[in-house]
């Protein structure tokens, strides 16, 4: 309580602030004063007790609620089981203490035992802002000397001490990439010193290596090691440095390991995060295995990422990329092996990232894919399938092989690539491709993603599902579309309809459409020409009593009964002689009419043994005007 006391006493202005008490005790102690002490500081006090007994835990501490303006009580049990009360602990303690804010780096740089003729040497760092020695024992600066080139370096006394001492330079850019320093007396022992660097504010590097081992707990066989690298700037991601690994087996044997920040999953997740993935498989024997990681710069290439880990695109941070300046830097560790890998290695990693890269139509489309881990690649098996479910649960037993001999010296992280004759692909027919990795004694891979095409009817420009992962593809038989022989059965079906329908058409039209028209045609005619007859002046057909003049039948009837007195042939009356207008009997207003008289002619009696023609066909008799 007398720490609160001191931290209290000169903070009358009103400061924020929080007192965190972590004890395991009860509190006794006089409190009378120390409100007057608080005062309005808004100091704040969070306790953190372990105990025994929850019950009454807080009880000599629930006075100090009246004095700060703000108090929180936090027991801790420690009669529990599995860790739960450091992990109480834990999180009450990453709840209240603030996070640091440092925008720079302090970093341990070597260590040396330094002489007069046994100088220490301190390599020049652009990101430096300052160094620092530290040396054993009480030292006066002015039995050091530092120089770089022929200049000498300033020291400034940061603390002198019975048991150690600090002296501080700032960085130096200068032709000359060193800075040396030695005792100026021969006769003083040696000194053990320490050199740390700062760096400038915002510039400095967070580099850190682990691994993952993928063998389960209880198995007796070395499975592969995933080794991860990750390499921060600034607080941002290093992209495209060069990441290498040399691992020394038990046996002294040597093994160049890659590192890739690529993003496609075998094993790098997220490209652009500064986090460098590679597998390390060339278990010799059961041992250490010391791998030694180093990070260097790569000239135009190596950048970093200044908006950090906004993640955009799937498998990709985007950022505004800036310059990184040069460096290398190194780490050691020591991964552990079960044993020696299996006589026949490890099958290789499945291929994430099979797409198409280049349309060549009519001819070939190119494939294109990166050479896995895990197992080393010898040859591929890349195949056509006519459905996804061949592809991924039938592999084996189905699908058309393609000749994949020509790829050679793969390697991992190699760009893969293999050019589709179209005509291994048939037409309007939906097909899968899909491959698998083997390594020299054929163990196989799992089934890559799968690419799904369709060929158009007699057209080889090719349409691609964009999606490249196996869900978006849906396996649907019936998606297939029809074969030839099918197009050319629809095709002679709908021809032989559209025939017979022409024909239907064609015998309706002459048999019944054209002579009905016909008749029509000929019943309008006849109707108007007897209209015309009717209407004209001219010659007309056979016409009734009633039409006949009155005058013009008693003249006839006259001349026939005087022509049989004198035994005489009757004249023939012609109709052609009437005149259409005296088609009514005379009215008193046309009886001085003359000239619409019909004509007689005398037709010569016949021989009584020769039968006149007339006589017969009556038909064709002339006709006669008689009264009954």
């Amino acid at each position: 309580m007398f720490l609160c006391q001191e931290l209290v006493k000169d903070n009358s202005e009103g400061e924020k602030g929080e007192i965190i008490l972590i004890t395991h005790s009860n509190f006794n102690g006089d409190v009378s004063d120390l409100k007057d002490r608080v005062g309005n500081s808004q100091l704040c006090i969070t306790i953190i007790r372990f105990v025994e007994d929850d019950s009454s835990a807080e009880e000599s501490y629930v006075h100090l609620k009246d004095i700060f303006p703000c108090y929180s009580f936090h027991p801790i049990n420690m009669i529990t089981e599995d860790g739960e009360s450091f992990e109480h602990f834990y999180n009450y303690m990453n709840a209240n203490i603030p996070k640091p804010t440092y925008d720079y780096q302090i970093e341990e740089v070597t260590s040396w035992s330094m002489s007069s003729d046994n100088p220490l040497i301190i390599p020049m760092d652009p990101i430096a802002s300052y160094f620092t020695l530290w040396l054993s024992g009480s030292v006066d600066s002015g039995s050091i000397q530092c120089k770089i080139g022929d200049a000498n370096v300033m020291l400034e006394p940061k603390i002198r001490k019975s048991t150690i001492s600090a002296y501080t330079f700032e960085q130096i850019h200068n032709d000359a990439n060193d800075v040396s320093c030695v005792q100026k007396s021969a006769s003083k022992p040696p000194l053990l010193t320490q050199v740390q660097k700062t760096s400038v504010k915002g510039h400095y590097f967070v580099f850190d290596v682990w691994y993952h081992d993928t063998t389960p707990s209880n198995g007796e066989t070395q499975m592969p090691v995933i080794i991860y690298v990750k390499i921060n700037y600034g607080g941002y991601p290093v992209v495209d440095a060069n990441v290498t690994g040399i691992v020394t087996a038990p046996n002294d044997v040597k093994k160049e390991v890659q590192f890739f920040d690529n993003g496609k999953g075998d094993p790098d997740i997220t490209k652009h995060d500064g986090l460098y993935s590679g597998y390390f498989t060339s278990f010799v024997d059961k041992g250490s295995h010391t791998l030694n990681v180093i990070v260097s710069y790569k000239e135009s290439e190596t950048m970093t990422g200044k908006k950090g880990a906004d993640i955009c695109c799937g498998s990709q941070v985007s950022s505004e990329m800036s310059d990184a300046p040069s460096f290398t830097l190194t780490k050691e560790i020591v991964i552990e092996s079960k044993s020696k890998k299996p006589d026949d290695g490890y099958p290789p990693s499945r291929i994430l990232d099979l797409k198409v890269t280049k349309f060549d139509p009519p001819t070939a489309i190119t494939l294109g894919w990166t050479a896995p881990g895990g197992g080393e690649v010898a040859s591929y098996i890349l195949k056509l399938f006519n459905s996804r479910e061949d592809a991924l649960k039938n592999f084996e037993s189905s699908g058309k092989v393609l000749d994949t001999t020509q790829i050679t010296d793969s390697y991992y992280n190699k760009q893969e690539n293999y050019e589709v004759n179209l005509s291994e692909l048939e037409d309007n027919t939906t097909c899968y491709i899909a491959l698998k990795a083997l390594n020299e004694k054929k163990k196989a891979s799992e089934t890559s993603i799968i690419l799904e095409f369709f060929l158009p009817l007699d057209d080889k420009q090719t349409s691609i599902n964009p999606g490249t992962s196996p869900s978006p593809i849906i396996d649907d038989s019936k998606k297939s579309g029809p074969n030839k022989k099918t197009i050319g059965i629809v095709i002679g079906v709908l021809g032989g309809i559209v025939v017979v329908c022409i024909c239907i058409y064609l015998g309706i039209y002459f048999l019944v459409q054209k002579p009905k028209r016909k008749e029509e045609k000929e019943r309008a005619k006849r109707s108007q020409n007897g209209s015309d007859q009717r209407s004209s002046s001219g010659p007309s057909g056979q016409i009734g009593l009633n039409s006949i003049p009155a005058d013009v039948i008693i003249k006839h009837h006259n001349e026939v009964v005087s022509a049989k007195n004198m035994h005489k042939d009757p004249p023939i009356f012609k109709e052609e002689n009437l005149d259409s207008f005296n088609s009514s009997p005379e009215l008193p207003e046309n009886s001085n009419r003359n000239n619409n008289v019909a004509e007689y002619s005398q037709v010569q009696k016949a021989s009584p043994r020769t039968p006149d023609a007339s006589q017969q066909d009556p038909s064709k008799s002339p006709k006669r005007m008689t009264i009954v």
